[in-house]
């Protein structure tokens, strides 16, 4: 995914989400100290991620199990 930048105009709060292409032609004829610029970092989740997560979960919910039925 391409890096997003978040800008915010300092005196109306207003709020825009432009890609680094965009920004550049934005900022062409505006005065860089009207707006703050933050980048965007972005979460790209990916299938093996979400799917150690859910193995993960699993894992932890039939030990718990397991430990609380020696308890009982």
């Amino acid at each position: 995914m391409k890096t997003q930048f978040r800008v915010i105009n300092r005196e109306t709060r207003d709020e825009l989400i432009l890609n680094a292409k965009e920004l550049d032609t934005f900022l062409k004829n505006k005065n860089n100290r009207d707006f703050a610029i933050t980048p965007i970092e972005s979460r790209k989740e990916t299938w093996l991620g979400i799917i150690g997560f859910g193995c993960l979960v699993v894992a932890s919910v039939l030990l718990l199990t397991k430990i609380l039925m020696q308890w009982i």
